[in-house]
């Protein structure tokens, strides 16, 4: 198997590991950023209502800032995943889209990353896949009634996916905050409150998908998240 030799191997090629990017590339530190799907995978993936919390003026990465029409507004997932896709292209990122890492090891002061049946060698290798990627289901959700259909954010797209009747969503992360939003516009209110759940400045709800944070439950009468981590 050919080897590939750079100095810094970069997993992931979403807003973390594009800012790295961006900061090697003005160093001019050789690097590669790998990403198993597209730039931004993430934002692809998440329901359709996701919003960014914070307003549009406050998304900076380095040397890249929006610049659209509506700096007061929120971004959706789609409008978010298109502006990284624009700053990966504004300082042509050395990103290999689809290109799933699936082996590194240490030899020494180096390291040799294999993925997608090409292998790396670098000094450096940085995980910037995000913290909280894998859905954590609360014990207490093995208990709920077979009636009950429970979804977690990663699964999760519309009000109109879930059965009729009321929603619960509990948990801290944002998800918590957008998906109550989403589903008592369209399922109507649940007669438990949602729990633990932040303010949410975007009017059709917030989030981030780094961690696609709750886990969801729902029947004709009530339904209940948890977050992932």
């Amino acid at each position: 198997m050919t080897t590939t030799h750079t100095n810094t191997v970069v997993v992931g090629g979403g807003q973390a590991g594009l800012a790295l990017s961006r900061c090697l590339t003005g160093l001019g530190v050789e690097h590669v950023v790998l990403e198993a799907g597209r730039v931004a995978q993430r934002w692809h993936e998440r329901w359709d209502s996701l919003r960014l919390l914070t307003p549009n003026w406050m998304t900076r990465l380095p040397g890249w800032a929006y610049q659209g029409p509506d700096p007061d507004g929120f971004m959706t997932a789609g409008e978010t995943a298109a502006f990284f896709a624009a700053y990966a292209r504004s300082f042509a990122a050395p990103v290999l889209e689809r290109t799933p890492v699936e082996r590194v090891r240490q030899h020494g002061d180096r390291f040799t990353v294999e993925a997608n049946g090409v292998t790396f060698g670098a000094r450096n290798v940085v995980a910037a896949t995000g913290w909280c990627d894998q859905p954590a289901v609360p014990a207490a959700a093995r208990h709920l009634s077979g009636a009950v259909t429970r979804i977690t954010a990663d699964a999760y797209r519309r009000p109109g996916d879930l059965p009729e009747g009321g929603c619960w969503s509990s948990g801290p992360r944002p998800p918590g905050c957008s998906w109550p939003t989403s589903c008592t516009a369209a399922a109507g209110p649940s007669p438990w409150p949602s729990a633990l759940t932040p303010a949410c400045p975007g009017a059709t709800g917030g989030g981030t998908p780094s961690g696609g944070s709750t886990a969801r439950a729902r029947s004709t009468t009530r339904s209940t998240t948890a977050p992932t981590r």
